[in-house]
């Protein structure tokens, strides 16, 4: 058992199970004509075949604690309050600089009808932040947080491997056109660019972690996040092609968002490390 309670051993063993699982995803989607045909078991297969590794490794190696699971709620109030508040921050902030520069033209209606696509999304997608968190920075960061490279490198290094989950979503599992018709982008630049987004973004989701002790807070954000791109999309308030889509989205894959979340967390990271 000793095996599995080796830091470094776990990520390497989860680096693999991703990377098998993606080439065989890919291939399912190519050798099946009619995506209804597997009736979303490709999606579950996606989500809970790295999460059920993971709650294997941490039972074998009898290491459920180091997963983050159990809230520490006492004293987390404001730690919450932020994981709630940023994503609407920065999105805010962001539609504001759209429309001021007329990069998008803001319609009341569509905005009032997505923002019930975004509160309708809110249970659903906290379930299944729920699953990914806790693949991610429960199990990763718990384990990176044993190595030399914990803290930014571990963070990096697990955005990586996270963004490297993605990309079999993004290139076979969605349906055929959405990233086209949602930001406007071919494909493999919405692969560059959201695989950068998702290593920024790992930054600060990874701080939090670390600061908190528990996954709750980066369910929260990444909820937030998740959603608020739902609300977004369905008002068509998304920038669309070519460089504004890239740097100004107001939310998930833009560069922007993704950079000011990651300036954040290294400046949580500093912190932690000098103590105060």
């Amino acid at each position: 058992m000793r095996r599995f309670a080796t830091p470094l051993q776990g990520i390497t063993d989860l680096a693999i199970v991703l990377i098998a699982l993606n080439a065989f995803l890919f291939w399912l989607s190519k050798s099946i004509d009619q995506r209804s045909e597997i009736a979303g078991l490709d999606l579950l297969l996606w989500l809970l075949v790295p999460a059920a590794f993971c709650a294997l490794y941490l039972s074998l190696g009898r290491i459920w604690p180091s997963a983050g699971l159990m809230p520490h709620l006492k004293g987390q109030g404001a730690w919450f309050l932020f994981a709630l508040t940023l994503p609407m921050t920065l999105a805010g902030v962001l539609l504001l600089v759209n429309q001021l520069f007329g990069v998008v033209i803001l319609q009341p209606d569509l905005m009032a009808s997505g923002v019930m696509i975004g509160l309708a999304s809110l249970a659903g997608l906290f379930v299944k932040n729920i699953v990914e968190e806790f693949i991610f920075r429960g199990f990763l960061t718990g384990r990176f947080a044993h190595t030399v490279s914990a803290g930014l490198q571990g963070h990096l290094l697990t955005g990586v491997l996270w963004s490297l989950w993605h990309v079999v979503y993004w290139t076979a599992l969605l349906p055929v056109g959405k990233i086209a018709e949602v930001s406007g982008l071919p494909t493999p630049l919405f692969v560059i660019v959201g695989f950068a987004a998702l290593c920024l973004q790992s930054i600060l989701l990874g701080e939090l972690r670390l600061i908190t002790g528990s996954i709750w807070t980066g369910v929260v954000l990444h909820t937030m996040n998740n959603a608020m791109f739902a609300w977004l999309v369905a008002a068509q308030a998304v920038p669309r092609g070519g460089l504004k889509a890239i740097l100004l989205t107001p939310i998930d894959i833009g560069l922007t968002y993704s950079g000011v979340m990651a300036l954040i967390g290294v400046a949580l990271w500093r912190r932690r490390l000098s103590g105060t």
